[in-house]
């Protein structure tokens, strides 16, 4: 085959490409996700987490809910996110550069903090009970085994009132 005719072959299966696929009818304004959310604007989320693959878990599922996710990999650069105001905290307990309990402790304990109240959601890949009470008494809200189920997720939005 010349290279003519392999190219002409080429453009028509481009031209024909828009056929194979159904044509978005309604303008995007008028879609509507299954879960909307309390406010109608996005809601945000951010997600502490130093493992890449939970990371991916946590923001693929969020963001099928209606949120806007920003993630962060240490707690130095959560601290600096931690300016703007979220609606949920997802912090994982093992993070590279600072003690969880010092995090927990410098977001609830700092009166111009704007998430001070925020709902924190801790994960781990483990913990056990005086664990766990430890960090409910220091100001976290509910914890969870990682990676967070799908149902879990929608669960807690729903809990803390970002999803109806």
């Amino acid at each position: 085959m010349s290279i003519l005719k392999l190219r002409t072959n080429l453009v028509e299966k481009i031209k024909c490409f828009g056929n194979l696929y159904p044509v978005l009818r309604k303008p995007l304004e008028e879609l509507s996700l299954p879960i909307k959310n309390v406010n109608g604007s996005l809601s945000k989320v951010l997600s502490v987490d130093a493992s890449q693959i939970c990371q991916k878990i946590n923001v693929n599922n969020l963001e099928k809910l209606g949120c806007m996710v920003e993630f962060v990999n240490s707690a130095r650069t959560a601290l600096d996110k931690l300016s703007s105001p979220y609606q949920i905290i997802l912090l994982d307990v093992n993070l590279p550069d600072c003690s969880i309990d010092l995090l927990i402790n410098l977001i609830r304990s700092d009166q111009g903090n704007v998430n001070q109240k925020t709902p924190i959601v801790l994960t781990s890949s483990w913990l056990n009970k005086s664990f766990k009470k430890n960090y409910l008494d220091l100001g976290v809200n509910v914890i969870y085994i990682k990676p967070i189920q799908k149902k879990d997720f929608k669960k807690i939005l729903q809990n803390y009132g970002v999803i109806t």
